[in-house]
């Protein structure tokens, strides 16, 4: 099962993965920007339900 501190440091580093995403999406043009703010987004909304 997963400890508290595995779980910290999956939400720190699917943060930084998911502003990284988030970043590109915003200075990058057209549809593939927003492609990309929107797997960000769903990423983001489906880890912050997932509860360990």
């Amino acid at each position: 099962m997963w400890s508290s501190s595995d779980a910290v440091w999956m939400r720190i580093i699917f943060a930084v993965f998911s502003f990284s995403l988030l970043s590109i999406g915003l200075t990058e043009p057209g549809r593939w920007g927003s492609t990309l703010m929107g797997i960000a987004f769903g990423l983001t909304a489906l880890f912050s339900h997932k509860n360990p």
